[in-house]
């Protein structure tokens, strides 16, 4: 029986624990509770880095931020960050005769955040290199060829 009080006890801490994480807003930027990790999903899911070379960056820390344009609509942010892009960097120790792209380094970039309704703001654009699926890779958006 104390076996299973024990288990009982376990899972309870472990539920909390899981509760606490999935209500956790993550790190703040420029005060901003929780900006930080919108910052990295945007990027993530829209930047390249090196004129395209490396394909799927991903912030690793950011280390300077600045608000350079505050309006009821909108927040405009510097980002200073280091980024590096992991599935390129073993591509390029596969296949050493690819060149000197190193894919990762220091860059910024500038963050548009929409101001929503109830205050919170919510990243809707960057500046710099992004993907485009079409030029990339000679796609054709509708379906037909």
């Amino acid at each position: 029986m104390a076996g299973s009080g024990r288990a009982r006890t376990l899972a309870t801490m472990i539920g909390a624990l899981w509760l606490a994480a999935c209500s956790m807003e993550g790190p703040s930027v420029a005060g901003v509770p929780g900006l930080q990790w919108q910052l990295q999903r945007f990027y993530l899911d829209k930047a390249t880095e090196e004129g395209g070379m490396c394909t799927a960056p991903a912030i690793r820390s950011i280390t300077q931020s600045t608000v350079l344009e505050e309006t009821e609509e909108q927040v405009v942010m510097r980002i200073r960050y280091f980024w590096r892009d992991e599935q390129m960097r073993q591509d390029f120790e596969l296949l050493p005769l690819t060149g000197s792209v190193s894919c990762q380094g220091f860059a910024e970039r500038d963050f548009t955040l929409a101001r929503m309704t109830d205050g919170s703001l919510e990243v809707v654009g960057m500046t710099g290199e992004t993907r485009n699926v079409q030029q990339n890779f000679g796609t054709r958006s509708g379906g037909g060829s």
